[in-house]
């Protein structure tokens, strides 16, 4: 059996959809939080439930998980991703409107 029309095989798919999937998780956690605040939690949830911003956390963790697979399989260059992550900590500034450059900033960790 050949590969799909789209000549990706099964596991290259598979990891871009739980790429996909999970930048979905991260906007639904990151709208909640900008609906109804950092502090608070899905009151339906018994026991402690994590707040929106435990929640953030814990998918912007998968989210990582979920690049780091895709890069260390060759799904993207990561050289030209590091280049565009350094690219966007240059010109972002001219657009927000309440955060302050950081001293030093160039985009690099």
């Amino acid at each position: 059996m050949g590969k799909p029309f789209n000549g990706m095989s099964n596991a290259q798919i598979e990891r871009l959809y739980l790429l996909a999937e999970e930048c979905a998780e991260l906007s639904h956690a990151i709208i909640k939080a900008l609906r109804h605040g950092m502090d608070s939690y899905n009151p339906l949830i018994e026991g402690e439930a994590p707040s929106n911003q435990e929640e953030i956390e814990f998918e912007v963790g998968d989210l990582m998980f979920a690049m780091e697979l895709c890069a260390r399989n060759g799904d993207f260059n990561q050289a030209r991703a590091f280049a565009a992550k350094q690219l966007k900590g240059r010109k972002v500034w001219q657009y927000l409107h309440h955060n302050t450059r950081e001293r030093n900033w160039d985009g690099v960790e």
